[in-house]
């Protein structure tokens, strides 16, 4: 049995989705949430890593949740992903080449970035040469410490990261779908980040995070 654990670390609480992939149809079996301390997290990014550790442990005791196989979402204002077209080349050679290839495109730092990238479409130039588009994805490696730690400290196995985006998209969408599919898009509002996702074929082609979401709105009524 194919049992995966999603992880979100939100502005205001801690969601865990237990799902069984088994047969190949994922199914969701279990899902809990636990409000977190205000301000440990802010901007989908975590400031009191204790704060949401002791939630996130508390939250996988009360609900029996299994502790292995956990995938944890990430959306911050420190998470990029952009479309950048490279020389066609091998996966492990682009591996390779990643930092050299999207440093120009992206607003992060690239020795201060985790990058990861997922291939899109080979095309060729006017001159013939020949080209692929990838999605270059880049988030600050203190995000990704942050997260590693507050698992490890709950006593979870962390078997890896996502971005939310991705989450997003196959949930809307599914996971079969065909390259001749429109463009959709997606606009999920948060707690305190608002993600467009632009997909096509069941593949996100544009990813955004603003800086804006339901507290900011709660607050404009206050006023």
């Amino acid at each position: 049995m194919a049992v995966t654990v999603g992880l979100d670390i939100g502005t205001s609480s801690v969601r865990a989705a237990v799902v069984d992939a088994a047969k190949g149809k994922a199914v969701v079996r279990r899902y809990a949430e636990m409000p977190i301390p205000p301000g440990a997290v802010v901007a989908g990014e975590i400031l009191d890593e204790d704060a949401v550790a002791e939630t996130v442990a508390a939250l996988w005791k009360r609900a029996k949740l299994p502790k292995k196989r956990v995938v944890a979402g990430s959306a911050s204002q420190k998470l990029v992903v952009r479309q950048v077209d490279v020389p066609q080349m091998g996966e492990s050679e682009l591996k390779e080449a990643l930092p050299f290839q999207v440093q120009d495109s992206i607003p992060i730092a690239v020795e201060d970035a985790m990058l990861d990238f997922i291939p899109l479409e080979e095309f060729s130039t006017p001159e013939g040469e020949p080209m692929q588009s990838i999605l270059a994805i880049a988030v600050h490696r203190e995000v990704v410490q942050s997260l590693v730690k507050v698992t490890e400290a709950a006593k979870l196995s962390l078997l890896a990261l996502d971005l939310q985006a991705f989450g997003l998209v196959r949930a809307v969408f599914g996971l079969e779908h065909d390259v001749e599919d429109p463009y959709q898009a997606i606009v999920d509002i948060g707690g305190s980040v608002t993600q467009l996702i632009i997909a096509k074929g069941g593949t996100a082609r544009f990813v955004r995070m603003l800086p804006t979401g339901g507290e900011q709105f709660t607050n404009a009524l206050v006023e």
